[in-house]
């Protein structure tokens, strides 16, 4: 047995309280530092570009899924998809969330199936539609 002398951390500790610690930084990097995934967009939708971020979305640790994206329409008729979310992403039930458009600004309705198409309702005429800070939770 090592013999321990008060007041003194064997170096062994240290070393494994320094890895320990390095070890939850880098953990607490990558939870908050989301990687989004970038999906093929359908239908002549296209990202706006200009410094707006592109479409994408992520699975946080809750079991939601956060999209972002600004896009310029392709096909805006309703219920034209946008793109799709794979499998383990996609929503138990239709989850219709509130989206913007603009020039001219209006709301719009996003549609998230249980599919997993990502569908854009009410966008006529708008030159662009975000799709930034909208959630929807994973369906089981």
């Amino acid at each position: 047995m090592r013999e321990y002398t008060p007041g003194s951390v064997p170096q062994e500790l240290k070393e494994l309280v320094a890895f320990l610690d390095s070890e939850l930084a880098s953990l607490a990097a990558t939870l908050s530092q989301p990687k989004h995934i970038l999906p093929t967009l359908l239908n002549s939708w296209t990202n706006l570009g200009s410094g707006y971020a592109p479409a994408g979305f992520y699975k946080d640790g809750l079991g939601r899924v956060h999209l972002r994206g600004v896009l310029v329409p392709g096909t805006t008729t309703n219920g034209t998809p946008l793109f799709v979310v794979p499998l383990g992403f996609r929503p138990a039930t239709i989850q219709s969330l509130p989206g913007f458009g603009g020039d001219p600004h209006q709301q719009l309705q996003i549609d998230v199936r249980p599919s997993g198409s990502v569908e854009v309702r009410s966008a006529t005429g708008v030159d662009w539609i975000s799709l930034c800070g909208l959630s929807f939770p994973v369906g089981t």
